[in-house]
């Protein structure tokens, strides 16, 4: 070893010499030789020069390696070894990197700086503690520093081997919150808000040690203390949800933890920073806030699905039909009130987020509606015995349901078109959780360009439009069933009674009527008189918005000006269709049966004609039929 030490200190006193003999050389040749050539021999004195320097060092840094190595060897295993030494392998790293990288001595020197350096981290604490801590601070970074050992970003490294990750560590276990229970999430916000605040107060103002020892002093402890905040994050949401749980038996409707929830949303859109130096912690409180947020946020579907169920189980109890749609009526009209306050809560709190929260909750609602809804007709209305009024006010309150689901159609499609349009980084920014993604993912998997929106809400409004048009047609089939089936039943009659009779005795009584002289049959007039009827028992619904809604939806039609001539002229063209399905074909009848259906035919007309009504083609049809035959003038 020593035999090898003398051999390159000879070698470097060697090199020395060299380099002195170059510079007399060239200094010799400079002075011969004209002055534009001098600067290029100087140049090669130079590079002689440097070249020199570089041997030099790369022979003492090898010296001081092993020299440094063999200290290192002859202490116990996680014995630091002195200051002296690894500086000296530090120098010696550095020149040998220069030329080429030999990964173990590297490695090897890694190794010795940890175990040197982590008896350090007491002394760096000591000295944050100290009355006077940028002095002791500064002069123990001066060593860090030396070793490249000052960042220490990386939160996997240990902490004692770097200075920043040191006092990371100090901040994060001296600014621990002190947690207790509160009422509400808005309470909780501020409690983390006032304990942040007041931790970077201290730290950045006490003692005056941070600017004079962190590059970014402001930065650097705001983001300790969102660490420490993080590192109690498990206890944070564990207040989070007692505070929900608690709200929720409070008012089991659900309403209070919406107002809550936004109440939150607003108190962290009011955090703003007073000036560039507040900045960092702003941020910090930023973070926390919106990690608030995104565990309420997954919770909120649930709360909404569950507020909206509330009032949409509604109780119709067991009294009469006529009580059991005023309930109806009255929970549809509450229902719609709560709906569109959880529309406008739900924006309020997530902006264009909101739709992604609120779609599976109006899904239920509206699937739970249609059940309800269905159930109820085949239990009340699909029977001979109901009244008139009861289906009417079906047909009403179908009505109001159907104007209430073009308005949530209008209003949810804004709300997707709003999604689709903005930014969601900037507007969305307090969710940015896996658990956002995942309910973005399964939200957009259900939304359909034809169906404007949700499959499922979609598919509800189908089943809504045929309930409506099942409960309209059941209406037009019970307001008809009086005069219609005693006119089937005439009719019916009639056709017996001349099949019993023949041909030739209805002949003989032929001849014996007027030509023109008979009077309706009381079966028509009755019809007559009963649409008449119906038409003034109808008049009372003329205004009634939410059944020409209904209506309009049946015919397809954006609305209907007059409700009462719609019904008589639906129930007028069902009397048309039984006349001439009980009729048959005219030129197949005896005359003296022509002779009354004309005149049957010649009042109903009439009576259609008095009530506004339009007639149907083959009713129209049989007037020239009936004229043809000589039974009736020919207008034309």
């Amino acid at each position: 070893m020593f035999r090898d030490k003398d051999a390159l200190e000879s070698c470097a006193q060697s090199c020395l010499e060299l380099r002195d003999r170059l510079k007399v050389v060239v200094e010799a040749q400079a002075k011969e030789q004209q002055l534009t050539k001098k600067f290029d021999q100087i140049a090669v004195f130079d590079q002689a020069d440097r070249r020199a320097s570089e041997l030099i060092s790369i022979i003492r840094a090898r010296i001081a390696w092993k020299e440094g190595v063999k200290a290192i060897e002859s202490l116990d295993e996680g014995e630091p070894a002195s200051e002296n030494v690894v500086f000296s392998l530090q120098d010696a790293y550095n020149i040998f990197s220069k030329q080429v990288a030999v990964p173990e001595r590297g490695e090897f020197l890694e190794r010795v700086k940890d175990v040197f350096l982590s008896w350090y981290s007491t002394r760096v604490v000591l000295a944050l503690q100290s009355d006077t801590p940028a002095e002791s601070l500064l002069a123990l970074k001066a060593k860090y520093d030396r070793l490249d050992r000052s960042d220490g970003q990386d939160l996997n490294l240990l902490a004692s081997i770097y200075f920043n990750a040191v006092i990371r560590h100090y901040i994060k276990d001296q600014s621990k919150l002190e947690l207790h229970e509160v009422a509400t999430l808005p309470d909780l916000f501020v409690d983390l808000q006032r304990s942040i605040l007041a931790n970077y107060t201290r730290l950045r103002e006490g003692k005056r040690w941070a600017e004079k020892v962190l590059t970014a002093p402001s930065e650097f402890i705001a983001e300790a203390l969102t660490e420490s905040v993080l590192a109690q994050w498990n206890d944070v949401e564990g207040i989070c949800e007692r505070a929900l749980t608690s709200t929720n038996e409070e008012d089991s409707t659900g309403a209070l933890s919406l107002r809550m929830i936004l109440a939150l949303k607003q108190l962290i859109a009011d955090v703003s920073p007073q000036t560039d130096e507040d900045k960092p912690i702003t941020e910090c409180v930023l973070k926390i806030g919106n990690g608030l947020m995104e565990h309420v946020a997954a919770g909120y579907s649930k709360l909404a699905s569950s507020y909206l169920t509330t009032y949409a189980n509604i109780s119709l109890g067991t009294g009469t039909t006529a009580s059991s749609l005023e309930q109806l009526s009255n929970g549809l009209s509450q229902l719609i009130k709560e709906s569109d306050y959880l529309m406008q809560i739900a924006s309020e709190t997530f902006d264009c987020l909101a739709i992604i929260y609120i779609t599976p909750a109006f899904r239920s609602m509206y699937e739970n509606l249609v059940s309800l809804l269905s159930n109820f007709y085949k239990a009340t209305m699909d029977k001979t015995s109901m009244k008139n009024n009861d289906i009417l006010r079906l047909i009403s309150i179908s009505g109001q349901l159907m104007l209430w689901l073009e308005n949530d159609r209008r209003k949810l499609k804004d709300m997707l078109d709003s999604y689709r349009t903005a930014d969601k980084k900037n507007s969305g920014n307090m969710l940015q959780s896996e658990k956002l993604a995942e309910e973005i993912a399964n939200f957009e998997k259900r939304i359909s360009v034809k169906a404007e929106g949700d499959l499922g809400i979609a598919k509800s409004r189908t089943d809504f439009r045929k309930l409506n048009k099942r409960f309209v047609t059941r209406a037009v089939e019970h307001l008809s069933r009086p005069f219609v089936s005693s006119m089937e039943s005439a009719l019916k009659e009639i056709r017996s009674q001349r099949s019993e009779k023949g041909d030739q005795s209805t002949a003989v009584q032929e001849t014996s009527m007027p030509s023109f002289g008979s009077t309706p049959n009381e079966f028509v007039t009755s019809a007559g008189v009963s649409l008449l009827s119906l038409a003034h028992e109808l008049s009372s619904y003329s205004h009634d918005t939410n059944m020409a809604y209904s209506l309009a939806v049946v015919s397809k039609t954006d609305s209907i000006e007059d409700v009462t001539s719609w019904w008589v002229e639906k129930c007028a063209a069902t009397v048309q269709d039984c006349f001439i399905d009980g009729m048959g074909e005219i030129g197949h009848l005896p005359p003296n049966l022509i002779r009354q259906f004309a005149v049957d035919y010649v009042y109903l007309a009439d009576v259609f004609e008095d009530l506004g009504t339009a007639k149907l083609a083959e009713f129209d049809e049989m007037r020239q039929t009936f004229a043809d035959l000589g039974y009736i003038k020919d207008q034309s």
